[in-house]
């Protein structure tokens, strides 16, 4: 049954739920009105257990989609005995809120935020935003299916939190309010809306534009207001979000994969057995596999919707995108002493596999 939650929760409940660490019982979530009830996410084995995801994406999102199918699989597998109702559109805070919830508590038992949400917790994560780095599909997966995606996950060791596997959010674009790009000259000292996260601000202070970090929630107001003249997301991000509404350019630069952990409340994943923790992972991992495939099947046809509704769309070319390939070349070293020589050797030397160098 698929337990989901259909509308945002009111801000003062949102607040609520930070300032206390606890989330809405369990159960098909209802409106803001419903008081919280007690956790149930550590419960005995035999007991029916209450389990809460939470992410930050639009119901036609396919993180959402994934979460659905998450949380179908694990019901299905444990027998009816552990239950996940789905928290979709920030209901229960924003991302680097859940992932510390998450950290020391079981109020929220899985989330699926951006990876550069982890680089609190892990400085390995730093490599999860390079930019330019990765080309396509094929590459992304066989970094975080393969030894780096391994070496990622044994570096939570200690930190309170569990990622079973990696979802997709899609590679990232730029849109802008008027400016056409073709060229990294094109956003000099263009005012992108970008992530709060030093390896994003880096790679933009590097092709010369003004990096403004704003929270994602009011994105596009700030677009609408002309606080900023652009920002960049996946593709699924900018239809959920309506950002075409105030913007007229989609430059599809593919800048950077976003990569989406899942992860696990060290808390409440301690508190299993041996047999729950193996439904979760196979759950994990085949709505990793589902979502994935939908967001591929997804991303032409959301790069044709936002044409037919009015954006221009600019493919760049092979020269065009070198040229902010070649500006942001540098931007990994600059992490390199914060990731530790260990994590950087180690990114360095499965990507270099996987590019065949």
């Amino acid at each position: 049954m698929k337990r989901t939650l259909a509308a945002i929760l009111t801000l003062s409940m949102t607040a609520a739920l930070c300032a206390c660490g606890s989330g809405s019982g369990g159960g098909q979530a209802a409106g803001g009105a419903d008081k919280p009830a007690a956790d149930n996410s550590s419960a005995a084995s035999g007991d029916v257990l209450e389990l809460k995801l939470a992410h930050t994406l639009d119901p036609a999102n396919p993180t959402q989609l994934g979460a659905e199918f998450f949380a179908d699989r694990l019901e299905e597998l444990s027998g009816g005995t552990m239950k996940t109702t789905v928290y979709g559109n920030s209901a229960l805070g924003d991302e680097g809120e859940i992932a510390e919830m998450q950290s020391y508590g079981d109020s929220v038992t899985f989330s699926v935020p951006s990876g550069q949400v982890l680089q609190n917790f892990s400085p390995a994560f730093y490599a999860v935003d390079f930019y330019f780095a990765l080309e396509d599909y094929d590459q992304v997966w066989k970094l975080y299916d393969g030894e780096f995606g391994q070496y990622l996950k044994d570096s939570l060791d200690g930190t309170g939190l569990v990622v079973t596997s990696f979802w997709d959010n899609g590679f990232r674009n730029l849109t802008t309010t008027n400016k056409e790009v073709h060229t990294v000259a094109d956003i000099k000292n263009l005012k992108i809306r970008v992530m709060n996260a030093e390896t994003h601000l880096a790679a933009w202070k590097a092709m010369g534009a003004a990096a403004t970090p704003i929270a994602y929630s009011e994105v596009y107001s700030a677009l609408q207001q002309g606080v900023v003249e652009g920002q960049e997301n996946p593709l699924s991000n900018i239809i959920g979000s309506k950002f075409n509404e105030v913007q007229k350019y989609l430059i599809m630069t593919r800048h950077v994969h976003d990569v989406a952990p899942f992860i696990i409340s060290g808390k409440a994943w301690d508190s299993w057995t041996d047999e729950q923790k193996a439904w979760v992972q196979q759950a994990s991992d085949e709505a990793a596999e589902y979502m994935r495939e939908k967001s591929v099947e997804l991303t032409e046809e959301n790069k044709q919707k936002l044409a037919d509704e009015g954006m221009t769309v600019i493919d760049l070319t092979d020269e065009e995108r070198k040229t902010f390939e070649d500006a942001v070349k540098d931007v990994p070293e600059q992490f390199k002493d914060k990731m530790g020589a260990e994590a950087y050797e180690m990114y360095e030397k499965c990507i270099a596999e996987i590019k065949g160098e």
